[in-house]
């Protein structure tokens, strides 16, 4: 193990760099590193993506097992700085820095029969996380986020993937490459829509799918909704006018994993 080193100051180099990770998508984009807080988090880590870990002084001294036998840099800060370094109203004691995972797009465009989720300006961060957490329940292959989505790497995000963030393929792209190659594939884009007849459960999804998700307020863009090959619709009941943009993907990607179970 390696030994740990104490911090004391905020002005220290090291919690800098810590705050930049934590406050800044260029800094995380540029580094290619985000920071997961809380024992759950840290916990599910793997080892090869786990880069540096910061524990407040009383967790240390009460839960050093957490940390012992890990091979990376250890960071002991005073409780008051860690308090003040972290993002979240009641801290665990400890967080860590970890690689953004890597993701073959090619190789999952290329699965026999895949089922991904396509993102279309999802700008609230518990939306996003939401998401990722039941794409891995649902048994998604891959989640595509369009520009103008969520940082997926943002500290809110992180937390609502409670996890899954480290095993669900998520990637970034334009638009414009990405839909010829899942044409070129065969993968049928299912657009999520208010002025749709089809019923959501309708389709075959044991083909090749991809289910298309809008922005909260404004549904997904006339551009994105001329790219779909079907327009399906969740039937409501009473007087609500939609589904929040996590429980319609939610339902979506349920449903395409029952049909692959039949």
């Amino acid at each position: 193990m390696t030994a740990p080193m104490e911090i004391t100051a905020s002005s220290n180099k090291r919690i800098k760099h810590l705050m930049a990770l934590i406050q800044k998508r260029k800094a995380r984009q540029e580094e290619g590193c985000f920071v997961a807080e809380g024992e759950h988090l840290f916990a599910e880590v793997p080892d090869r993506l786990l880069r540096e870990i910061y524990v407040a002084r009383s967790f240390y001294q009460s839960s050093r097992e957490a940390v012992d036998g890990k091979d990376k840099p250890v960071y002991v800060l005073e409780d008051r700085l860690f308090d003040k370094v972290s993002d979240t109203k009641s801290p665990q004691g400890i967080l860590c820095v970890a690689a953004v995972p890597q993701w073959d797009a090619d190789q999952l465009i290329s699965l026999d029969a895949p089922l991904f989720l396509l993102l279309d300006e999802i700008r609230d961060p518990g939306n996003l996380g939401t998401m990722i957490r039941t794409g891995e329940a649902a048994g998604i292959d891959g989640i595509w986020l369009l520009p103008g989505c969520a940082d997926p790497y943002q500290p809110k995000v992180v937390r609502s993937a409670m996890g899954a963030l480290y095993r669900v393929p998520v990637l970034e792209e334009k638009p414009d490459e990405l839909l010829r190659r899942w044409k070129d594939k065969g993968i049928r884009l299912y657009g999520s829509s208010l002025d749709a007849s089809l019923s959501y459960d309708a389709p075959d999804y044991r083909h090749p799918t991809a289910f298309v998700i809008g922005n909260e307020s404004r549904g997904i863009s006339d551009e994105m909704l001329s790219q779909c090959d079907e327009r399906i619709i969740i039937p409501m009941k009473g007087q609500v006018e939609s589904l929040n943009a996590a429980i319609a993907a939610s339902l979506m990607m349920f449903e395409a994993a029952r049909q692959r179970r039949m």
